[in-house]
């Protein structure tokens, strides 16, 4: 089969095979290929909301108390660790500047540390 990719010169140049038919494109997959790219060319398909410049203000407070709450932690010669375990799982643990462990945390023990710290 030959492709001509070549935009000056939209021509074809030998023989040109036809695309294999969907069955034997994607024989187990049920269109399901075909089904999205349909619906993504679909003229009254909803276009994406566009994103705000800034975050909102209620993000962008818990981004400053994070970012307070870091701070704080440096100052204190302490950070924040995010890992996967061997098993893939997200590990959290607070550590001192040397890297020792100084304990692992849980999603709300880390909420619970931005609060603490975090109060500007």
């Amino acid at each position: 089969m030959t492709a001509n990719i070549d935009p000056a010169n939209p021509t074809p140049q030998g023989p040109i095979a036809s695309a294999p038919t969907s069955s034997a494109r994607g024989a187990g997959l049920d269109g399901v290929f075909e089904a999205a790219l349909a619906e993504a060319q679909n003229p009254r398909r909803q276009a994406p909301a566009e994103l705000p410049p800034t975050p909102p203000p209620g993000l962008a407070a818990n981004i400053a108390a994070a970012a307070h709450a870091w701070d704080s932690l440096a100052a204190a010669s302490q950070h924040v660790v995010f890992n996967h375990t061997a098993d893939g799982q997200l590990s959290i643990e607070l550590a001192d500047d040397d890297g020792n462990a100084l304990g692992t945390l849980s999603g709300s023990e880390l909420f619970g540390l931005i609060d603490e710290h975090g109060g500007g």
